[in-house]
């Protein structure tokens, strides 16, 4: 009778990857998965997860979009991805050893272009754990890979700041975030902020706007904010910069929230003439 019983539990773990949550928690013996599709040139990714089915939103995710929170049982498992471009050229790959642990968020990061034969991911994962009264929690993501092929681009510096002051000298909060390599988790005040994300030689290659972005939002308090390549970078091959759009900014801005949601945000940085 024990064993049956640890068998019912774990169908109903499995159920519960086909719909969504959030919030602070995840069910018992579960953790939360989503996947960022930042492949540049994509039409459409595909999202299969080793012996879990997944809610249909998994499927055909739009460029510079996430999907929804689901609830996984706790374990290591492989990811399977697939995507295809305008011209019908296509692109398949793994990513191993994703980690689902309770109360945590893990995000696929997916990158490159399927025209280069780029395209891959990796994970970061994150506590969603409540903040204090009057607190957010953000992690920054570097996952832009164009520009991580570029001589400053290796590692980004993002900084929370007072909108439209347009400087870095005294930032509310700022970190530096090497490509793959997510920042650990900080609780920042509540508030508008301008979001600047600056290479190593202190060129900015985002920008949000003297507008500000007002965290946290709605009922949502733990965030991962991602800087992607832009589309710009479908037409972008590292070490031609005499291609379309190499002297343009290559990122946007992905926004993705605790409660299951994601907000894109293009750069306000103009191309030069």
């Amino acid at each position: 009778m024990r064993r049956k019983a640890r068998l019912s539990l774990y169908s109903v773990l499995l159920l519960s990857a086909l719909s969504g949550c959030g919030g602070n928690s995840t069910p018992p013996l579960s953790g939360a998965l989503r996947v960022s599709n930042g492949i540049a040139d994509s039409t459409g990714l595909d999202v299969a997860l080793t012996g879990i089915g997944l809610p249909t939103d998994f499927q055909n995710v739009a460029f510079d979009s996430g999907t929804h929170i689901a609830d996984v049982p706790e374990g290591s498992y492989m990811a399977n991805f697939s995507t295809t471009d305008s011209g019908g050229d296509s692109v398949s790959f793994t990513v191993n050893n994703l980690a689902i642990d309770q109360n945590d968020v893990s995000t696929v990061f997916t990158y490159g272009t399927v025209t280069n034969n780029t395209a891959g991911g990796f994970v970061a994962e994150e506590a969603l754990d409540a903040p204090p009264s009057g607190q957010f929690v953000i992690q920054f993501v570097h996952a832009a890979y164009a520009e991580s092929k570029t001589s400053a681009g290796q590692t980004l510096t993002f900084f929370l700041i007072a909108p439209g002051s347009s400087s870095t000298a005294d930032p509310v909060y700022s970190t530096a975030v090497m490509f793959g390599n997510p920042s650990p988790s900080a609780a920042v005040n509540s508030g508008t902020y301008e979001i600047l994300v600056q290479d190593s030689d202190g060129a900015t290659i985002f920008d949000s706007g003297s507008d500000g972005i007002q965290l946290p939002s709605g009922a949502s308090n733990v965030f991962q904010v991602a800087v992607l390549d832009s589309s710009q970078a479908a037409l972008y091959n590292p070490g031609s910069p005499g291609l379309p759009g190499a002297d343009c900014p290559l990122a946007s801005l992905l926004v993705l929230d605790n409660n299951g949601d994601s907000t894109s945000y293009d750069s306000t940085q103009a191309c030069p003439a």
